[in-house]
């Protein structure tokens, strides 16, 4: 599938922090599903036999894994994420993680799972999440496949956004022009509403990495902790606030709180915007986006420009 054509027919727009798109997700499996019998009805006319088509192969092999663990609903679940590429740990009698127990590292697979196709994150096995799960495995989805498409569909994960850096590149240690994908559309549109109202927006952070905010709370007594700083979870950026005018405060104020953001660390950072959410959900979102730049950093920022175009 070529994720950059989907992209430009599915633009990124915002979804609050519950996740109300799930149905975006099945509807991609589903024509993904589709095309797969499609090929496996093409195959075997073409060969003059019937043919099993991936769908059934995939559903035959998770149901294999399962059976190592007794085929129970969490054994299931748990080869529908192996298959996948999500890391189970080496539990279970084959050492791949199928132990038909739902331990910290399945919990942690199923919440990244759900994050991915715009379920809510809870870990729990409910069963949209078992019906999203068999979907999954149906349309053979990878890890990756399903993180892309998650940052696609606006659900979460790192994406390139229009920042107006700061002309003195060496303010800076390291500087990651990056959002998460629920907020990316609606920052992009928030630069584009202040250049046009003529306001000399210049972005000083965005996302940030555990390890520059530690070497941030190493150097800077006012510095958050690392692993407590909304930065970490890709919602939050920085302006440069002191050059601008009271009347261009004033109005970029307005603009921002338009498009959904706040000044959340008042009176003492007025330079600091992110959006209403509660902790739980800043500390997910570090948790998701710091794996997904461990795992993804040099390819993110090698294609992160697909996301302007």
């Amino acid at each position: 599938m070529n994720w950059y054509t989907y992209a430009a027919n599915n633009p990124l727009r915002f979804v609050d922090p519950t996740g109300k798109t799930y149905e975006d997700f099945e509807k991609e499996a589903k024509s993904r599903i589709e095309q797969h019998n499609q090929n496996a009805i093409i195959f075997s006319a073409l060969k003059g036999s019937t043919f099993e088509s991936a769908v059934e192969t995939n559903i035959s092999y998770r149901d294999h894994l399962a059976q190592s663990a007794g085929g129970t609903e969490v054994a299931k679940a748990q080869a529908a994420l192996k298959m996948a590429g999500y890391d189970l740990g080496s539990y279970g009698t084959q050492g791949d993680g199928i132990d038909g127990v739902k331990g910290g590292k399945t919990t942690k697979a199923i919440r990244h799972f759900q994050h991915a196709v715009g379920l809510e994150p809870t870990g729990n096995l409910d069963p949209k999440t078992i019906a999203a799960l068999d979907l999954a495995v149906q349309a053979g989805f990878t890890k990756v496949q399903l993180v892309e498409l998650g940052k696609v569909l606006g659900h979460g994960g790192l994406v390139r956004v229009n920042m107006p850096l700061p002309k003195d590149s060496k303010r800076y240690k390291e500087f990651t022009p990056f959002l998460d994908a629920s907020v990316a559309y609606k920052f992009n549109a928030f630069v584009e509403d202040c250049q046009k109202a003529g306001i000399p927006l210049v972005v000083s952070e965005g996302f940030r990495t555990f390890a520059y905010q530690e070497f941030l709370y190493n150097t800077d007594p006012d510095a958050a902790k690392p692993g407590t700083s909304p930065h970490e979870s890709g919602l939050a950026f920085d302006l440069d606030w002191k050059p601008l005018t009271k009347g261009q405060q004033a109005a970029l104020l307005d603009i921002a709180k338009a498009h959904g953001f706040l000044q959340t660390v008042m009176p003492r950072e007025p330079w600091h915007f992110g959006i209403k959410a509660d902790w739980n959900y800043y500390q997910f979102k570090r948790e998701y986006n710091s794996q997904d730049w461990l795992e993804n950093s040099k390819y993110l920022t090698n294609r992160g420009d697909k996301y302007n175009e």
